[in-house]
């Protein structure tokens, strides 16, 4: 049995984990990310593209689509199905997600599109045309930042309690190795 501790866990390293674990990281956390698979990135590295509501390159192109009207739109148009808070911080919080990647190095095409389905151009497509291009630099800053390591072939199998409050993890590695992770601050569950 192998025994780890850091201030933060994160479970999986898709965007939401990947993303989670470098801000961490960007506050000075000591975080371990677990990944199942050997490769991270999870269904991001699918994606073709990500929504900029407000952000620079939207604004430069003169396409002027606020945050809020996106959300009313968003909202209309699925008839306030769907969770409005998490919807509307969405929005709210897509064009500094777009600047701190590009901080990070991802690379953006000139322009904004309108993807297949969208009600509104608000797409910027990454260099190259895929989600891989965005995961593959977030893994990178998080393989350079200091402080963080990642674990992948390393499958969380179960969370473990003190109380109601969850502060750690247990995980089987592809090789068989049972690990026991401690977080001193927080687990995040980023399947």
């Amino acid at each position: 049995m192998k025994k780890l501790q850091a201030d933060v866990v994160v479970v999986a390293a898709g965007a939401s984990g990947l993303a989670a674990s470098v801000s961490a990281a960007e506050q000075g956390l000591k975080v371990i990310t677990l990944e199942k698979n050997k490769v991270t990135g999870g269904a991001a590295s699918m994606g073709m593209g990500l929504n900029g509501v407000g952000s620079k390159n939207q604004r430069m192109h003169g396409l002027n689509l606020t945050a809020d009207e996106a959300f009313l739109k968003h909202m209309h148009y699925t008839h306030w199905m769907g969770n409005a808070r998490l919807i509307y911080d969405y929005y709210r919080k897509a064009a500094s997600t777009i600047d701190w990647l590009e901080d990070m190095g991802v690379q953006y095409e000139s322009g904004v599109v309108q993807a297949v389905g969208a009600i509104w151009p608000r797409t910027h497509t990454p260099v190259p045309a895929n989600g891989v291009a965005v995961m593959s630099v977030v893994a990178a800053k998080l393989a350079e930042t200091e402080g963080c390591e990642l674990m992948t072939d390393t499958e969380a199998t179960e969370f473990i309690m003190d109380g109601e409050k969850v502060v750690g993890v247990k995980a089987v590695m592809r090789n068989g190795t049972e690990v026991t992770l401690k977080a001193k601050k927080n687990v995040v569950l980023a399947t």
